[in-house]
């Protein structure tokens, strides 16, 4: 409290980007703190609880055959008679591993 008025702050900050470096998504830090208003340098603010949490991310789940035949369709890559070469060219090319259990 600082009189009448309940603090509350909230940030969050990413410290490796690990998978979301590969997959190019841009997450964003949360919460900017700004004490600018209402506060003078120099004056005492009693803290009354600090929690750290600690959250993981996972990556996308692989992609099935059929999800990628469907993107490749979205995408206008290939036709219907030769995507099936070309899902079979990157797996020969050992550019994917084919999970058999899975399909994915």
């Amino acid at each position: 409290q600082l009189g009448p008025v309940g603090l509350t702050c909230h940030s969050s900050r990413m410290t490796s980007p690990g998978w979301t470096r590969i997959a190019r998504m841009n997450i964003e830090d949360e919460g900017p703190v700004d004490f600018s208003s209402g506060f003078q340098q120099g004056d005492a603010v009693e803290v009354q609880r600090v929690e750290l949490s600690n959250h993981f991310t996972t990556p996308p789940r692989h992609l099935t055959e059929s999800d990628l035949l469907g993107l490749m369709d979205q995408h206008g890559i290939g036709t219907d008679a030769s995507m099936a070469s070309h899902v079979g060219n990157v797996q020969r090319r050992k550019y994917v591993d084919l999970d058999e259990s899975t399909r994915e």
